[in-house]
C-alpha cells in the first residue's frame, strides 16, 4: 500500500507561510516575481508546501554554490 496521498494539496499564502515560519507577505512577492511555485485560481494564489519548500532550498543551495565560486575564484587571484 502506497502512504502517499495522490493528490496534491494546496493551501493559502498564509497557511503556507505558517508551515514554513516565512512572513506571507514575502511569499505572494515572491510569487508574484515567479521565483516561487503558485497557481492562481482566479484572483487566489495557492501554492504547495512542499514545492514552495523545495524551490526555496534550491535557491539556497544555488546561491551557497556561487558563493563558493567567488571565493575559489578570489584565491586564485590572489
Amino acid at each position: 500500500m502506497n502512504n502517499q496521498d495522490p493528490q496534491i494539496k494546496f493551501v493559502s499564502s498564509r497557511i503556507c507561510s505558517l508551515r514554513l515560519g516565512i512572513p506571507a507577505t514575502w511569499l505572494v512577492q515572491e510569487a508574484k516575481a515567479k521565483r516561487i511555485p503558485c497557481i492562481k485560481p482566479g484572483r487566489r494564489m495557492l501554492f504547495n508546501v512542499k514545492a514552495v519548500e523545495a524551490a526555496l532550498l534550491s535557491r539556497k543551495l544555488e546561491a551557497v554554490s556561487s558563493e563558493s565560486s567567488n571565493i575559489a575564484s578570489q584565491s586564485r587571484q590572489q
